[in-house]
């Protein structure tokens, strides 16, 4: 069954597994084979742990599977829809630093468009940017999820950019597509934190939504951390919808606003 592949292939690469944001052992260890948890929020499970070498520093690279349902409105009903999908995560510890508490933690949802095809109508790319670096700077982790278009696919997220190069804003344009003004999930941010050691965070989001779904799920939030990216032309009307119509907390006065400022307790 789909259980014995997932045991099956985490057993054949044991040894890349590691604990926290501790170093692996290059032989490998025995005992720590695999990890899962099975609840409300579905199934997680740790996959491998490997050194992770990008154009913004040396990071590791962690990797899971979840599989869950969610409950979503189609046609005016509420349905169960699947949810399958490979979470990662990068991450960098500090030598001397349990990385236990108020650790930097960014949750990120796939963009392919801006994070690939360098779009810049949105500022996905440049929070991702601008985590990594702060990550290698202070040490924390980025949950990077494969959540396109805030969960409704890469494709259908190509037709609400045709909505909105109509005239239609980012909410309205899923409405119009018969989706939710969000429709992410983050059932498998619990484990995760739990199998990187960390015991509550300083998450880096200008989202409140996320801060209370994330709460809701029994994350410790200790603060929340500004990530605000400059507007430019083709940014700016979707980021003052997500301002004006998601409470997303932005200063579009303060161009020269850095990360790292902005903090806020919660």
């Amino acid at each position: 069954g789909r259980r014995d592949a997932a045991v099956l292939r985490a057993s054949t690469i044991n040894g890349f597994f590691t604990k926290g944001f501790n170093e692996p052992d290059e032989r490998g260890d025995t005992s720590d084979t695999w990890s899962e948890t099975e609840d409300a929020e579905g199934a997680t499970v740790r996959i491998a742990d490997c050194k992770m070498p990008t154009k913004r520093g040396l990071f590791r690279l962690r990797s899971y599977r979840h599989q869950s349902t969610k409950r979503v409105t189609r046609d005016g009903e509420q349905v169960l829809e699947w949810v399958d999908m490979e979470p990662v995560v990068l991450y960098k510890g500090v030598k001397g630093d349990p990385m236990k508490e108020n650790v930097l933690v960014r949750v990120h949802d796939q963009c392919f468009t801006s994070e690939v095809m360098g779009s810049r109508r949105c500022d996905c790319r440049e929070q991702l940017e601008m985590a990594m670096d702060m990550v290698q700077k202070k040490g924390g982790a980025i949950i990077y999820l494969p959540q396109e278009g805030r969960g409704i696919g890469l494709a259908n997220k190509v037709a609400a950019y045709h909505l909105q190069d109509q005239g239609l804003d980012t909410v309205d344009a899923n409405r119009r597509l018969g989706f939710g003004d969000d429709e992410r999930v983050y059932g498998c941010i619990p484990f995760i934190l739990r199998d990187l050691g960390i015991e509550s965070v300083q998450l880096m989001t200008n989202n409140p939504m996320k801060v209370r779904q994330l709460t809701e799920l029994g994350v410790k939030i200790s603060s929340r951390q500004a990530v605000v990216a400059k507007p430019n032309i083709y940014s700016e009307g979707y980021l003052r919808t997500k301002a004006q119509r998601m409470a997303h907390v932005f200063n579009f006065d303060d161009e020269d606003e850095e990360l790292g400022e902005g903090r806020e307790e919660v």
